[in-house]
């Protein structure tokens, strides 16, 4: 397999089993599958990229195990009344093949006003061999006279835990060592969605020729590694001008700056959360432990105690997190977004004074 551009479709789950991360809205499906109490009509939504369209596939299999009984609109691309007005009338048909006719409406809430009034009344008193499903990322978009007659489903941003484990998975079916840097960057971009994940998995692996490329700044991130190092600089007390220039990170043209300033944030936060609880590791966006075991080394080789200057980090970490909200502010009223970033290490070294 040469072309990785569509990994999240290639690696779409066939089943429940292999959907990722959100057991709270499958768990209770598969409960109403089993019992054969599916409803008629049901509303998925959540962010993008967590499994909504798949799992609306996959029920539609339940519903009705031929592809002859499944209409799918993307509404995005077909939104108008003329589409329902056809539709409506092959209600009243079941499939030739299997019991239902289901009918997906993917990005539900771009159909328009005349289209959902179109809709309305079947879905208020449906056909009997008729199922509906919405997909959405903007539930509230959808009118109350839908969401109302419909059961609804909140699907999550997946843990990076999952992400993490689909992600070996397809590096396994694919024969292509997950690296290290793979896997974290992929998480990065993805910030809870694994379709962004695959895309990303399979931007970095069209990239694995071309050690010459910055794979962050192609994936347009900063990249944990870089944040650690500075982080790591400001921890250890470098020079001002080490500093400075580790900040530089911030200027790339290819990085959008608040995108790479709320990656630092988060890497800050996670830094902090590790310290308290290494059992959250697994729920964390950013890899943080290549920086804490840098920490931990270093006191160790001083004879320091290590849980006093991981208590020490925490504090200069949350010094280092309150500044990058000044810092975020200060952006918002600036387009000189250079000066503000010297004068958040300015602040930095402040603190050491």
């Amino acid at each position: 397999m040469n072309n990785y551009d569509a990994l999240y479709n290639t690696f779409r789950p066939a089943s429940f089993d292999n959907v990722k991360g959100q057991d709270r809205v499958v768990k209770p499906l598969l409960y109403q599958i089993e019992n054969n109490t599916l409803p008629h009509s049901l509303i998925l939504f959540g962010p993008p990229g967590v499994g909504k369209t798949t799992v609306a596939r996959l029920l539609a299999k339940e519903y009705n195990s031929s592809s002859s009984g499944l209409r799918e609109i993307d509404a995005a691309q077909d939104r108008k009344v003329e589409t329902i007005r056809q539709l409506i009338p092959k209600f009243s048909y079941a499939p030739m093949e299997g019991d239902y006719l289901t009918v997906i409406f993917d990005e539900a809430h771009q159909m328009t006003h005349d289209a959902f009034q179109a809709l309305q009344k079947v879905v208020e008193e449906p056909p009997e061999k008729v199922r509906f499903i919405f997909v959405t990322t903007r539930v509230d978009k959808i009118p109350s006279t839908i969401v109302s007659r419909s059961q609804r489903h909140s699907f999550n941003k997946i843990d990076s835990k999952y992400i993490y484990e689909r992600l070996h998975e397809v590096c396994s079916e694919l024969n292509l060592p997950p690296t290290k840097e793979a896997l974290d960057y992929s998480i990065q971009v993805a910030d809870g969605s694994l379709r962004d994940a695959l895309v990303a998995l399979g931007q970095i692996f069209s990239l694995s020729d071309q050690p010459e490329v910055d794979i962050a700044e192609a994936l347009g991130i900063l990249g944990g590694p870089k944040i650690a190092h500075f982080l790591f600089l400001y921890l250890k007390r470098a020079t001002f001008k080490d500093l400075k220039n580790a900040a530089t990170m911030f200027e790339s043209e290819r990085v959008d700056t608040y995108r790479a300033l709320s990656d630092f944030q988060q890497y800050t936060v996670d830094a902090m959360t590790y310290l308290k609880d290494e059992e959250c590791v697994d729920y964390l966006k950013f890899n943080v432990t290549d920086l804490i075991e840098k920490i931990d080394t270093i006191a160790i080789s001083k004879g320091h105690d290590k849980q006093l200057i991981r208590k020490m980090v925490s504090d200069e970490l949350l010094t280092v997190y309150k500044l990058s909200i000044k810092l975020e502010d200060r952006m918002s009223k600036t387009k000189n977004h250079t000066a503000a970033f010297g004068n958040f290490i300015i602040e930095l070294e402040n603190t050491r004074n």
